[in-house]
């Protein structure tokens, strides 16, 4: 469904630019006018693309259309507090003490099981399992991984304690936050509207 609102939006767009829709292209030799770059200049840099006349877009006709459709529903300062909300509740939830006696729990576990990692963060993060492909080690260790959370029950532990600072957070933005909230289901139904009416 998000592919076919994606697609209405850009076609809708296109349309309205008076540029080309992708599907509409014919070949050179059927007679219409084909995209064209400019020539280039002394320095080597060639100028905007255009087709019948008309310049296309930098960003092309399908990135053009997402960027004028979404204009109308812009909030900068909301997406930036959810943002801030989102980064700083999980930097809050490893200071937490149900959270670190979990982490404690689950590095026992993994101890049991013959690694020694002091929080869940510390396996992805090793060097040898950053490049080329996943080895048999690596495997293992991630096995053991989602076995020790689940029976230390680290995750739900996590997840509970992080939201509930977040809704702590969530309370002061209130009125930006619903803010964006409205501007995100007007947009939605901006979508839907171009996609019923493709």
């Amino acid at each position: 469904m998000a592919t076919a609102v994606l697609a209405a939006v850009v076609l809708a767009g296109c349309s309205a630019q008076g540029a080309p829709q992708e599907h509409a292209a014919r070949p050179a030799d059927a007679g219409t006018a084909q995209p064209r770059a400019a020539k280039p200049s002394s320095e080597g840099k060639t100028g905007p693309l255009e087709y019948g006349g008309k310049a296309i877009p930098e960003e092309g006709c399908p990135g053009q259309s997402i960027l004028d459709f979404r204009k109308d529903y812009e909030h900068p300062q909301a997406v930036e507090t959810a943002r801030r909300i989102s980064s700083r509740s999980y930097q809050d939830s490893l200071a937490r003490p149900e959270v670190q006696a979990a982490f404690q729990k689950w590095s026992a576990r993994m101890k049991e099981k013959g690694y020694t990692y002091a929080s869940p963060m510390d396996p992805p993060a090793v060097e040898k399992f950053q490049d080329g492909p996943v080895t048999d080690g690596e495997k293992a260790t991630a096995q053991a991984d989602v076995a020790c959370k689940a029976r230390t029950g680290l995750l739900n532990s996590w997840f509970t304690a992080e939201a509930e600072i977040q809704q702590t957070k969530i309370a002061v933005d209130a009125k930006v936050l619903q803010e964006l909230r409205e501007l995100h289901l007007k947009k939605v139904a901006a979508a839907r509207t171009i996609l019923t009416e493709a």
